[in-house]
């Protein structure tokens, strides 16, 4: 279960707000508009914010996930090294256009991030919300193993809150009272982020 000293603060200033915004741009021309406008933004130039969170949010699992592999294995020589992580972490080239609901692949597992990108919140709030997977990701699909739940502060930082793999915990509480029925996974029935990195050392 996670808690707050569980979470990771990634620091999205310089060139992850850079890469962010010119693709967030660009995947305008592509945005999918399933959701209600009233709640999610409207699909034009003002939602290019939205989007580029979303893009933000998977940067930072990546880099957070990335900085271990390069603690790790970054002195070794390059051809002893691509062997240890080849198959440890693989970002899906996905940025540019609608994402299909798989971001990063861990191991063998596929992982989708969930951001919390339509508004920013005080970290203190964070563990009195909940992570959310789309009824209609699951359904009649072949989903994600994981799903990783980030948040973002007005200090600039992504906050990595935890994981779930509903495959092992199985389907948390289907909440009807959202634009799209969701599950809803409290924030603090998530696994901490540190054993997703036991996912890349097992």
């Amino acid at each position: 279960m996670a808690t707050e000293t569980d979470f990771v603060d990634i620091d999205c200033a310089g060139d992850m707000q850079i890469i962010s915004r010119w693709f967030a741009e660009r995947r305008i021309l592509y945005e999918y508009p399933e959701h209600d406008r009233n709640v999610f933004g409207s699909y034009d130039e003002q939602h290019i914010g939205v989007i580029q969170r979303g893009i933000l949010g998977e940067l930072a699992v990546f880099q957070y996930l990335h900085e271990h592999l390069l603690e790790r294995y970054g002195d070794y020589q390059p051809e002893q090294r691509h062997n240890l992580v080849r198959d440890k972490l693989c970002l899906r080239a996905t940025l540019g256009c609608f994402d299909p609901g798989i971001d990063m692949t861990v191991g063998n597992f596929k992982v989708d991030v969930k951001s919390y990108a339509t508004a920013l919140i005080d970290r203190e709030r964070i563990l009195t919300l909940n992570l959310l997977i789309n009824r209609n990701q699951l359904v009649g699909h072949d989903p994600a193993d994981i799903y990783v739940q980030t948040f973002f502060t007005a200090d600039t930082n992504v906050v990595l809150a935890g994981w779930y793999n509903h495959k092992y915990h199985g389907l948390p509480r289907l909440n009807h009272n959202l634009p799209s029925p969701a599950y809803a996974c409290p924030v603090r029935d998530l696994d901490p982020m540190s054993t997703l990195i036991q996912l890349m050392d097992g």
